[in-house]
């Protein structure tokens, strides 16, 4: 593998005078019009930290590819734009909270909001509730929801709730409450969960986000 050291960005070209390394020479992209007095190569050059490799391609020819293009970051320290919404700072301190107020809608059409914890999980937002609640109820009727994440008037995610009974899926999500709320999980309310669940009592509200979802991806607490 032949290394360039250099400071190149997505798009920029590699300019090679008479006499030195010949990219062309070694099967590297060659553009028409090249200029042979000082030959400028218009390649697919990606580099991070100041490094770009060349690669073999099927077929023989070669071209300019990071040598970390599968797991390396790009030099923003902004959201992760991985097919998703940017995520706002206002999302990402509301999420740490591991709170919501869940909103599910009345037959009137009037949007009640309970408060409850959650995980995520693949970009769904899940918490556990009594399988007999009024927002379960509400939510099997309509599965439209509001999800406010953090405090009461934060953040809101709407999205499409489903309920699971699964109880591999339930315990999945009980365990992720020791990791989130694990004081009061250990003081208060582990046990009684732990009760429902065993009495199958308890079930798991999942709200998948609408598109653009600003979670996509996102498993909180990691699994």
């Amino acid at each position: 593998m032949i290394q360039e050291q250099g400071s190149f960005a997505v798009g920029g070209s590699v300019t090679t005078a008479p006499g030195t390394f010949d990219p062309i020479k070694q099967g590297a992209y060659n553009p028409a019009g090249t200029d042979p007095a000082g030959q400028i190569r218009h390649l697919p050059i990606y580099s991070n930290n100041g490094t770009a490799s060349i690669h073999p391609e099927p077929g023989g020819g070669t071209s300019w590819l990071p040598s970390c293009l599968a797991s390396c970051q790009t030099a923003s320290r902004g959201p992760k734009m991985t097919g998703r919404r940017p995520m706002t700072p206002e999302l990402e301190r509301a999420l740490k909270r591991h709170t919501q107020w869940f909103g599910s809608y009345k037959a009137s059409g009037e949007l009640k909001k309970i408060q409850v914890w959650l995980v995520v999980n693949g970009g769904q937002i899940e918490f556990l509730t009594p399988g007999n609640s009024y927002k379960v109820k509400r939510a099997r009727k309509n599965p439209r929801v509001m999800c406010y994440v953090g405090s009461k008037d934060g953040p809101a995610i709407s999205g499409t709730a489903q309920i699971i009974t699964d109880r591999s899926e339930v315990a999945r999500v009980y365990r992720g409450y020791w990791k989130t709320h694990p004081l009061r999980m250990a003081i208060v309310i582990g046990l009684r969960l732990w009760i429902e669940m065993l009495l199958n009592k308890r079930v798991v509200v999942r709200v998948q986000p609408d598109e653009p979802n600003p979670l996509e991806g996102l498993t909180d607490p990691a699994t």
